[in-house]
């Protein structure tokens, strides 16, 4: 009996007193009749110790005190009883798993003695485990676990003995009798609290039964027929009540429309109803679903293939609204008004388990499309990860658990007292302390009081979450569906500052009459009506509200569909001010978003600003200001952590491939992820949060970032037709704005293609065999094809070749030592120019070593300084007459311009590197400052070479985000104040004007003093 003690002796607080104590004893008096008639003399002498021992005594009171249904457990089967007494729950637990996996494999009883059989496992396994959670041995969730382990082995022993039945009767061939489930084409899914792990004590079970008629020979009817008829006898075999009880009720009414379809349903017909007509709230109910019985691969091979149906590409804030209707419905069901304790339900009730069950999985749906780890099927669990990913404060999701576990406990104790499925409280007081006494308070005023508390705690998170009310300035909160208000809201208007007031009510109003493709139909104009107060609020505020509304209207009208995007801008209120930002000084964003209204989705990514900078790090070359600091933590990720998002991008392409390797779906994907990056960028631009100096290395690492990622996918379609080069490596250099790290949105990619192999007639070992240099200009090409053609999600980049040798006359990709030997024997200066900004982004084998070899020898030969500076003073000259642009109408070729800045860092490096091989640094800026620590130059010239290089940079950026054929210059300048740092409009215009003229000059005097005209 000592064991005994150690087993029991587990919840410090003791057991729960017995709340009906006349009951109790005639209970103990049954239970140690039941031990005296046992054959088994040591039963009985076994019973009467436990009744009188310290330790089970009072567990033993626990139980018969405060539930019939347990007490009859205990008294109806004395042998169990001494066994699980004596050896414990989870000995006990594991046993009859055991055996019900045996009866699995089997399956060879009939079903009146599997129906007999599975009966005494449930309630010896029902006792075993409230046991254990009343003694403390188990937690409520872990014995959730361990009920719903119990259903599915029941499920598999009843399956199997089904299907050889069928197999015993000719009307089904099984492929393997003895393995009856394999490759069945049954499948169980179990759905709900099942398919979660996460049962009730007194739960039933939902199940959709689903057959894939595929490969499986049935004789004497139809796949229909067969299955079917298999589902009605799985039903009678889990849940008709017999002299032995019953199993689980099991509930097949979550299927495809259940009031006109069999019980089974065909996996075509099931894939066919969700990709057509299925619902928001079968959406929820499928986030749960399992393969728990039967066909487990074609069950896995389902959920996967529906996988599209549950969880959506964009954000899905129209979630939101759905759920609410259907726990409305729920509520007004239940005529549900309040939280209280009497009579309350813990489950559908306000405040109770199934709102919480509400909330994880409306957050599920909103964002598990772009994130897979959010697709668990455990309420527990996906509330901490919502949390760690920034989706809902960790405050949230903590207190959301703890009531879970509260209520999820309160639940069983309910449902332990006579094995109903209840959810709802007693309706007297003295009910209430029974349920108190049963869950071990001393004080039921304390149960009523944390009740109370958890409900109204949990109706908050849940309410705060359905939350759709308008906000927004009361001058704006106006029916705009009504003539009759039409000259009060122009008087607003025009007091708001809208200068052509009756133009903006026209607008207004006429979204609410429906006008327009995007806003056609009463579900977008209920969600306008919503948000316009916020909207028009928000364009109140920008430097001109009528220019700002006039865009969103024309930005509405040319959407397909809006519903996607008023939805977000319903629940995220925050984003009108973003969409105000872009019409009124953004035009480039605002395309792309009519082009891809889902972009919006990108700010609300938890990585958009998740990352602090340490205090030391420096971008692009100097200092982050400490004001800017959080704002720019995303950026560091992206420069100074590039695996991290390499590994991100790989994520999202391994959570397309479930179905297998498409590489047009990589290339959308690429070119989706990519764009969504760069918007996020370019608001903390808009924003003034960065700037665009700063932008240029973040930007450099999503294109290398794709480009790495798509060399191996295209060459993994390449060498399916073509094979392999034995000993061929490939290398790609990066030239231009990419090389340096200074990319802008508008920059295109400059690649030069180097390859090696160790015999020119070597061909491919594939179906279509090509010899090597063929193989990889083929490759070459079908890489540049993959970046540049267009695709449904766009184009990824344009992508330069020229720089290749020979240009345009040259090979696409060309071998090493062709390559090595134009470098040093044949290219022009301007070629070598370029070569000083190369950087290599993707090298296999020994060209990671040879080719930065072959560039730095190149670029640190020695040359004649007069032939040096003539070649790039003719070259500058030469560019401007090709380009039409001689004048100062851009500040890229202007004189003092980019340009002439990029041709004297350039000079600088090939002049000086022979010397100074630390100089090669690739951005003019970089270079300017090493060489003013080098005394190549003046070190107060480096400096100020270097400030007005990023001038040109900051302002090249924000010109190429905020200008096109329709922004006037005032907006311009508003937009370019953000980034300089200047507010007044005035100063602006005059500030810059001033700035551009003394860079210019400074530039263009510098050009000519330190690059040589030569002879």
């Amino acid at each position: 009996m000592d064991d005994i003690a150690g087993i029991w002796t587990v919840s410090g607080n003791g057991f729960p007193e017995p709340a009906d104590r006349e009951a109790l004893a005639a209970r103990r008096e049954q239970l140690a009749q039941a031990g005296s008639r046992h054959p088994d003399p040591e039963v009985g002498g076994f019973v009467e110790a436990v009744l009188d021992h310290p330790v089970t005594s009072p567990l033993l009171d626990s139980v018969l005190g405060n539930s019939p249904y347990l007490s009859h457990g205990l008294t109806c089967d004395a042998a169990f009883t001494c066994r699980l007494l004596s050896a414990g729950p989870e000995q006990a637990m594991a046993g009859i798993l055991a055996d019900m996996d045996d009866l699995s494999r089997l399956g060879q009883e009939t079903r009146s003695e599997l129906m007999v059989r599975l009966r005494i496992a449930k309630r010896q396994f029902a006792l075993a485990a409230a046991m254990a959670d009343i003694a403390g041995c188990r937690d409520v969730m872990s014995l959730a676990a361990d009920l719903s382990d119990l259903a599915c082995s029941c499920l598999q022993a009843s399956a199997s003995a089904l299907l050889r039945e069928a197999h015993d009767r000719g009307k089904l061939r099984l492929r393997q009798p003895d393995l009856p489930t394999e490759g069945s084409g049954l499948v169980l899914l179990g759905m709900g609290k099942l398919g979660a792990g996460e049962l009730n004590f007194s739960s039933d079970i939902d199940l959709i039964v689903l057959f894939d008629d595929k490969g499986v020979d049935v004789d004497g009817g139809t796949c229909q027929q067969l299955f079917s008829r298999m589902a009605r006898n799985l039903v009678e075999v889990m849940a008709r009540r017999t002299a032995d009880g019953y199993v689980f009720r099991t509930d097949l009414r979550l299927r495809p429309d259940p009031s006109s379809t069999p019980p089974a349903v065909s996996i075509d017909a099931a894939a066919a109803y969700y990709r057509t007509i299925g619902q928001t709230w079968e959406r929820a109910a499928m986030i749960k679903a399992r393969p728990v019985a039967g066909d487990m691969v074609a069950g896995d091979a389902f959920l996967a293939s529906n996988s599209g149906f549950v969880w959506r590409r964009n954000l899905d804030f129209a979630t939101i609204r759905d759920i609410q209707s259907v726990k409305r419905q729920i509520d007004a069901h239940r005529s549900n008004t309040g939280i209280s304790v009497e009579g309350h339900n813990v489950k559908l009730g306000r405040g109770g388990i199934r709102e919480i069950e509400f909330f994880t999985q409306t957050q599920q749906l909103i964002w598990g499309g772009q994130s897979a780890e959010l697709r668990g099927r455990k309420t527990l669990d996906m509330l901490d990860l919502l949390a760690a990913r920034g989706r809902i404060p960790h405050a949230t999701a903590t207190e959301l658990s703890e009531c879970y576990v509260f209520l999820r406990r309160v639940e069983h104790r309910l449902q332990m007292v006579d094995d109903q499925q209840t959810h709802t409280l007693p309706e007297t007081p003295e009910g209430i302390a029974g349920v108190a006494t049963f869950l071990g308070y001393a004080d039921v005023a304390e149960f009523r009081r944390q009740l109370l508390d958890v409900l109204a705690r949990v109706n908050r998170h849940y309410d705060d979450m359905l939350d759709r009310k308008k906000s927004g300035s009361s001058a704006f909160d106006i029916d705009y569906r009504s003539e009759q208000v039409r000259d009060r809201a122009v008087a607003d208007f025009g007091a708001q500052g809208f200068e052509r007031a009756a133009d903006a009510w026209k607008i207004v109003h006429g979204w609410m009459a429906g006008e327009g493709p995007a806003n056609r139909g009463e579900r977008a104009v209920m969600v306008l009506e919503e948000i316009t107060p916020r909207l028009l609020s928000a364009f109140s505020a920008s430097s001109k509200p009528d220019a700002t509304l006039a865009r969103f209207d024309g930005f509405l009208a040319q959407l397909p569909r809006s519903l996607g995007l008023l939805e977000m801008l319903s629940a995220q209120p925050q984003l009108c001010d973003l969409i105000s930002e872009i019409m009124s000084s953004a035009p480039r964003l605002s395309e792309w978003l009519r082009q891809e209204p889902g972009l919006f989705e990108s700010v609300l990514q938890s990585d958009f600003a998740d990352l602090e900078l340490p205090d030391d790090v420096e971008t692009d070359g100097h200092l982050v200001d400490s004001a800017r600091r959080g704002l720019v933590r995303v950026f560091y990720k992206l420069e100074f952590r590039p695996p991290e998002i390499g590994a991100e991008l790989e994520r999202i392409i391994e959570q397309e491939m479930q179905g297998g390797f498409d590489l047009q779906t990589v290339l959308d994907m690429h070119r989706r992820w990519a764009r969504h990056r760069k918007f996020q960028i370019v608001v903390h631009m808009l924003r003034g949060h960065l700037s665009p100096a700063e932008a240029s290395a973040p930007l450099c690492g999503i294109a290398e970032t794709c480009l790495q990622s798509l060399v191996p996918a295209i060459r993994r379609e390449f060498e399916q037709r073509h094979g392999r080069v034995e000993g061929g490596e490939l290398a790609i250099i990066a030239g231009g704005r990419l090389g340096s790290r200074e990319m802008t949105l508008a920059s295109d990619l400059d690649l030069i293609f180097v390859y090696r192999h160790p015999d020119e007639s070597l061909m491919s070992d594939g179906a279509r065999p090509l010899a090597a240099t063929q193989y990889f200009a083929k490759l070459c090409r079908r890489f540049i094809n993959g970046v540049v053609a267009p695709t449904a999600e766009g184009v990824l980049y344009e992508v330069d070749t020229r720089l290749r040798p020979s240009g345009r006359s040259g090979p696409i990709a060309c071998s090493i030592d062709r390559f090595e030997k134009y470098q040093r024997d044949e290219a022009w200066t301007w070629e070598h120019q370029a070569l000083t900004r190369a950087r290599i982004i993707h090298a296999e084998g020994d060209l990671a070593d040879r080719l930065p070899e072959i560039i730095g020898d190149v670029l640190t030969a020695s040359r004649d300084r007069g032939k040096l500076g003539r070649d790039i003073r003719d070259m500058r000259e030469r560019v401007r007459r090709e380009t039409g642009e001689s004048g100062n109408s851009t500040i890229k070729l202007r004189h003092g311009g980019i340009l002439d800045a990029d041709f004297i860092a350039q000079y600088l490096q090939l002049a000086h590197a022979c010397d100074h091989p630390e100089i090669l640094l690739r951005d003019a800026r970089s270079v300017f400052l090493k060489a003013g620590e080098l005394n190549i130059i003046d070190p107060q010239t480096a400096d100020q070479l270097a400030g007005d290089m990023l001038f040109w940079r900051n302002l090249q950026g924000m010109l190429l985000l905020a200008t096109d054929d329709n922004q006037t210059d005032e907006d311009v300048i508003g937009v370019l104040g953000n980034s300089f740092g200047i507010r007044s409009k005035g100063s602006v215009a005059s500030s810059l004007s001033s700035s551009v003229e003394e860079t210019a000059a400074r530039v263009s005097g510098n050009f000519s003093s330190l690059i040589p005209p030569g002879e």
